[in-house]
C-alpha cells in the first residue's frame, strides 16, 4: 500500500513512517500482527472509509459468529491504530449481528462468547456487550457459563455491570441488552449522536460510520439505505405486529417494498 495513503488515514502510520525514528520509517515495511480477515479489513477500509457487509438475512447463525469474532478484532486494531471511524463502523456491525442472531432465535455458544472477551482485553464497549448478551439470556433462559469465561479477567466486572444495566431498564426493557439501542447508549459503547438525531433514538439498532444511524438495508430488497418501514408478513399488520403475536414474520423494509407487498395482500 503506497506510504502516503498510510500516513493520512492515521497518526500511528504517520509517526511509525517518520524516517530515522522507528525500523519501519527506514524499512517502509510494516507487519500487522491481527488476523488476516482483520488485517483485510482494516486495509479496504483505509481505502474506501467503508466497509461492506452481506445483509444478515442471507447468513446463517454459524457465518454471524463468525463475523462477530472478526468485528471484534476490527474494533480492536481500530483503537490500536488510532482509527476511531473504523472502530465506529465495526460496531455497528456487532449490535447488528447479535440482533439478527437474537431475532432468529439463535444463540451463541460460549466457546464463541470466550474468544470475543479475550479479543477485547482492555476494552470496556465490547467487553459490555458479551456481558450483556450473558446477563440477558441469563435472564430469560437455562444457560449455563463456562469456567474458562468466567475466569476471563474483567468479566465478573463486567457482569455486574450488566446486572445493573439490566434492573436500570426495567421501565425500559427494550433497552437492554444495550446492542439493540446503542442510539441510547451511545456513551456507554462509543460514537457520537449528531444534533438532531434526538428524535430518532428509539428506531436505531444500529450505526453506520461516525454516528448512530438506523438498521440500513431493507430486508427485502437489501438497497435502501433508509429503511424505516415494516409489515407483517403473517397479516399485513404493521411494524410493531400486534395481530399475529410473531416477531420472527416481521420484517424491516423499504417504503417501495413494504408498499408492494401491501398492494399483493401480503
Amino acid at each position: 500500500m503506497p506510504k502516503d495513503i498510510l500516513t493520512q488515514s492515521s497518526e500511528w502510520f504517520e509517526k511509525a513512517l517518520q524516517a530515522n525514528r522507528f525500523r519501519e520509517g527506514t524499512t517502509l515495511v510494516i507487519r500487522l500482527p491481527e488476523s488476516p480477515p482483520a488485517v483485510e479489513a482494516l486495509l479496504y477500509f483505509i481505502h474506501t472509509l467503508r466497509l461492506d457487509y452481506a445483509s444478515e438475512a442471507n447468513m446463517t447463525i454459524a457465518n454471524m459468529q463468525n463475523e462477530l469474532q472478526i468485528s471484534f478484532e476490527v474494533w480492536m486494531a481500530g483503537q490500536k491504530y488510532l482509527l476511531p471511524r473504523l472502530q465506529d463502523t465495526a460496531m455497528s456491525r456487532i449490535c447488528a449481528v447479535l440482533y439478527s442472531i437474537s431475532q432468529l432465535g439463535g444463540t451463541i455458544p460460549c466457546e464463541c462468547l470466550v474468544k470475543c472477551f479475550k479479543i477485547a482485553e482492555g476494552s470496556r464497549p465490547l467487553q459490555i456487550i458479551i456481558a450483556d448478551n450473558v446477563v440477558d439470556r441469563l435472564n430469560r433462559e437455562t444457560l449455563v457459563v463456562s469456567s474458562e469465561l468466567a475466569a476471563c479477567d474483567g468479566f465478573i466486572a463486567a457482569i455486574h455491570e450488566s446486572e445493573v444495566a439490566l434492573h436500570e431498564s426495567s421501565d425500559y426493557p427494550q433497552s437492554f441488552p444495550r446492542y439493540k439501542k446503542p442510539l441510547i447508549h451511545d456513551v456507554v459503547l462509543g460514537g457520537e449522536l449528531p444534533e438532531g438525531y434526538e428524535d430518532d433514538m428509539d428506531k436505531g439498532i444500529t450505526r453506520h460510520g461516525t454516528v448512530w444511524d438506523r438498521m440500513p438495508l431493507c430486508e427485502e430488497c437489501g438497497k435502501d439505505a433508509e429503511a424505516d418501514y415494516g409489515r407483517c408478513n403473517g397479516c399485513s399488520g404493521s411494524l410493531s405486529c400486534g395481530n399475529c403475536g410473531s416477531v420472527e414474520t416481521v420484517k424491516t423494509l423499504c417504503s417501495g417494498c413494504s408498499g408492494h407487498r401491501a398492494d399483493a395482500g401480503f
